[in-house]
């Protein structure tokens, strides 16, 4: 059995997949295993991925059917991972040489189910910039109330235990664009801490050609994100712990409906949405300390 577990969902990227794939077998800590999913694209990048699978026995494929999009993908991998330890990693960006070997050391050095890392955003000219310049020590940071905003987000910024996501039974929602958030929420919300380094890992490469960071459609976008607030407000209430985040949600429906101020299509759709989701919260009896931005927009009908 593998320590790690890297989940690849693989869907053409011919001209980015190398780098990926070359940063896993330059890795400095060789117990691993790569879990590469072929959502079934039209270029060459299954070909490329061939060559280093029957090169490696550590890169294995799995196949879907038909394209069905990174969720499923994701999803399949997790089904299939052995590893104590699970990453997700984009087959367009890439990991730092000595990241599996940092993540397990510090693994080692703490109780928490997950390690986030720092990263390099990767730009279009070749140069790199990091994503945070604030310096600290590698802490254990707990998860309550508001402070769960700097958890929920993408899923490639950490590697988490097995053991925790076989525990949660947590998968992606197929379908949804933004569908790092409703598994990041459903995952952090039922722990304590993570522990959290400053060592920039993962490179990430922003605004590739084709990819969603430029080709997506902003209202669908947000649509999503209204219906992954309703996901994980209603699955905080499943789980009897609506209270303990209800700051955090009233922020992120203030971060939300500040969104839409400059949208025209779909626009009395959206306000309608974050209308129920906020009849559903018991706003404004639940929470009179709503912000005043929020509260005004919503009254005035987004006008």
């Amino acid at each position: 059995m593998a320590e790690f577990s890297i989940i690849v969902p693989v869907y053409n990227v011919e001209k980015e997949i190398r780098e990926c794939l070359d940063s896993f077998k330059n890795q400095t800590f060789g117990d691993f295993e790569v879990l590469l999913v072929d959502d079934r694209g039209t270029d060459s990048s299954i070909d490329i991925v061939r060559e280093y699978a029957n090169e490696d026995s550590r890169f294995k494929i799995l196949t879907h059917e038909k394209n069905s999009g990174v969720s499923a993908a994701r999803n399949t991998g997790l089904d299939a991972a052995q590893g104590e330890i699970i990453m997700f990693v984009d087959s367009d960006d890439w990991l730092e040489n000595n990241a599996l070997e940092v993540l397990h050391k510090s693994f080692g050095k703490t109780k928490s189910e997950i390690v986030m890392f720092n990263l390099w955003n990767c730009l279009p000219d070749g140069n790199k910039k990091i994503q945070s310049e604030e310096k600290h020590v590698a802490k254990e940071v707990k998860i309550e109330d508001i402070a769960l905003a700097q958890f929920v987000g993408v899923c490639w910024n950490r590697a988490y235990r097995r053991s925790l996501l076989d525990r949660l039974n947590v998968r992606f929602p197929v379908g949804l664009i933004v569908e790092d958030s409703d598994f990041t929420f459903k995952v952090c919300s039922q722990i304590k801490s993570a522990y959290v380094i400053d060592d920039p890992l993962y490179n990430y490469r922003r605004d590739r050609e084709g990819s969603y960071t430029t080709a997506d459609n902003v209202q669908d976008r947000i649509i999503d994100e209204i219906e992954v607030l309703k996901n994980s407000y209603r699955y905080a209430r499943e789980h009897g712990y609506e209270k303990k985040f209800r700051n955090y949600f009233m922020w992120l429906i203030g971060e939300t409906t500040e969104k839409i101020i400059s949208i025209t299509h779909r626009r009395r759709y959206i306000i309608q949405q974050i209308h129920d989701i906020l009849i559903e919260m018991d706003f404004p009896n639940a929470y009179k300390d709503m912000e005043l931005k929020t509260f005004t927009f919503w009254m005035g009908g987004g006008k």
